[in-house]
């Protein structure tokens, strides 16, 4: 009895061949979909990867130039900065009379003492030190900034700022042109005269728009009132 199970137990265990095959088949056919359908989603990653590295790529790429753009256009402004002269322009008062040197220097006419800063220099110091190497003038007191402006230096070719101050000086105030400069090897002076005119009549005497400006804020500022241009000054 035992042996007649054991040989339907054995029979049944197995299948015919055609059934095999499809199970096989079958088995095999699962495998493959799911394997295909694995490397598809392998492959769509991949790509949605790259392409996140691309997009990543371009924006550093892009973050980079406006960088170094930035960078230019500071170094730019920099250099158009250090490139730009500045000087201070000095208008000297006694208590009642303005101080005007004659230039002839690459130009001629009247002007009120000016001169560069140097390195390290505050404008304050330019001042006192450019007002005592044009007039001699050492003792002064400096009463307010009156404007600054942009200018263009036509011997230096450069662009230039100015910043003038109003300065009140000693009526008995004595002047002596010491000017000198050497120029292509050679000595030449940048004034030869200076002279002291009335509120009236010192607007018309300089040459340049802007010094007559300035001029004109400090006949204001002093509350002096006078003629000037056939208007009133306050």
């Amino acid at each position: 009895m035992g042996s007649s199970n054991n040989k339907k137990f054995n029979k049944n265990r197995y299948m015919d061949s055609s059934k095999f095959n499809k199970y096989v088949s079958k088995y095999i056919h699962g495998n493959n979909v799911s394997s295909i359908a694995h490397d598809s989603i392998n492959s769509n990653s991949i790509k949605s990867e790259s392409k996140l590295k691309t997009i990543q790529k371009n924006e550093l790429i892009n973050s980079t130039k406006s960088i170094v753009e930035k960078t230019n256009s500071v170094s730019k402004l920099n250099q158009s900065q250090i490139e730009r002269k500045h000087y201070v322009g000095i208008v000297v008062f006694d208590g009642e009379r303005f101080l005007l040197l004659h230039r002839v220097l690459n130009w001629s006419g009247f002007e009120f003492p000016k001169g560069g800063i140097e390195q390290g220099e505050t404008q304050e110091e330019a001042v006192k030190r450019e007002l005592y190497e044009e007039t001699s003038i050492k003792n002064f007191e400096i009463i307010t900034k009156l404007d600054e402006f942009n200018f263009y230096d036509g011997a230096k070719k450069k662009n230039s700022l100015i910043s003038n101050y109003l300065v009140r000086v000693s009526s008995n105030s004595k002047v002596n042109l010491n000017n000198a400069h050497v120029l292509d090897d050679k000595v030449v002076f940048e004034h030869d005269d200076f002279k002291w005119f009335f509120p009236e009549e010192v607007v018309a005497k300089l040459r340049h728009k802007n010094a007559k400006e300035t001029m004109k804020k400090a006949i204001d500022y002093l509350g002096l009132c006078v003629k000037i241009g056939g208007k009133n000054g306050a």
